[in-house]
This record gives C-alpha cells, structure tokens and sequence, in this order.
C-alpha cells in the first residue's frame, strides 16, 4: 500500500517529497513490477496538490525506466528482474586442509539472456521510442501548410515549438522563460559545440567529467 507523509513547512518542495516517496517504495518492495500507481487525478486529489504537481513527478519517473504510461491504462511499475548468477560448482575448502589440485580456472558465472543488453553510450533503446505515434504527429503536421520544413524558419527554431517548450519548462520544472531564450539544436553535439563557442576563450582551462561521453571533449 503506497502511503505519503508530505509537511508542507518543508524547505524541500512538495514535487520533490512526493518523487523521494515514490522512490524509496520503488526501492523498498512497497511497489512492485506490474503494480498500478494512482492516477494523476486520483493521487492529486488525495494529497491535495496540484495536477502538474504529479505529472511532473511521474514524468520524471518514466524518464528513469522505473514507470511507464499506457494509453487507457494509466502508470504501471516496471522494475526489470534480476539476473541471478549460478552458483559455484567449485567446493569450499578448509583453509587448514587445502585442496591437493589448485583451481587454475575461475567457475563459469556467464548467463546467456535471450535479450542482450547494450551498455554504450550514445545508443538509445530503439524499441522504447514510440514510432506509430511519432508517424501520426508528422503526417499530420505535414498536411498543415503553415509548418512546410521547406521553408526557412528562425535560425533559433521553430516558434511554435518554442512556445510549447516554455509551457512545459514552467508546468513540469518550474522554469519562467520565453521563446526567445530557447535555442533549438539538432542534437547534443551542436549544443555543446553552440555553448563552447560562446562562453570559452582560447587556452581557457575548464573541467570535464570522466568518462565523457565519446567525442564531446573535441566539441569542447
């Protein structure tokens, strides 16, 4: 059962004491793979907190692989299981009565997984990116004659695209800005190369972290 204790008087905001509890029931057992949460609307009105309040928490969550939303359904936990190792065929030995043939191998503790996992940077998981829908919202954003990519727009990026940015940065995250202090980019390495530009001088020393994704000091 998923329980809340939120103080209001907290210097930490209700968004974050709301994610923490979550969180740590993720952690803790309390919610396991496959349960519901709440609904936006139900858990909003419970704790008595705004909507965006909640949706922000939530997206956050999806963000971090611990939920995911399902149209019709709501939010479902989807904790991934652990793989469990095989244990050691090699016996124990009293260190007092070592064995007369010393193990030159170490045991095999290799678990084959019809799903292979990759580690590697830059690679994201293309069987999570929601392809019908994507389809859908550019077929219907190329029958709108007002959104022709084959004209030239701003060289800071669409304003429609903008403006919707700054409603999701204030909603979701609690940043106030305006369009035209969002930059688009056409990915990581342009906005990096974009920053680097413009706020570093030549011989200028900064500090990266370690390991960096691949070829992101070059743009530096």
């Amino acid at each position: 059962m998923l329980s809340f204790n939120l103080d209001r008087h907290d210097s930490l905001s209700l968004q974050k004491q709301i994610y923490q509890q979550i969180h740590t029931a993720l952690h803790n057992g309390v919610l396991t793979n496959g349960e519901r949460l709440p609904s936006i609307r139900e858990l909003g009105e419970k704790l008595q907190v705004s909507r965006n309040t909640i949706t922000a928490v939530y997206e956050k969550l999806v963000l971090e692989g611990f939920i995911a939303s399902r149209p019709g359904v709501g939010y479902n936990v989807i904790l991934s299981s652990r793989v469990e190792l095989p244990e050691s065929k090699t016996p124990q030995s009293d260190l007092d009565h070592p064995p007369s043939v010393l193990q030159t191998q170490a045991p095999d503790t290799y678990v084959d997984v019809d799903s292979p996992m990759f580690f590697s940077l830059g690679n994201p998981d293309e069987s999570s990116f929601p392809w019908q829908r994507w389809r859908s919202w550019n077929n219907k954003a190329s029958r709108s004659k007002h959104l022709l990519m084959t004209r030239y727009h701003p060289p800071a990026g669409l304003m429609s695209l903008r403006q919707e940015l700054v409603k999701y940065l204030a909603n979701a995250r609690g940043i106030h800005t305006d369009a035209d202090h969002i930059i688009i980019t056409n990915g990581v390495q342009e906005g990096l190369a974009l920053i680097a530009r413009t706020l570093l001088t030549p011989q200028e020393h900064i500090a990266v972290e370690s390991p960096l994704l691949f070829r992101r000091v070059e743009f530096i």
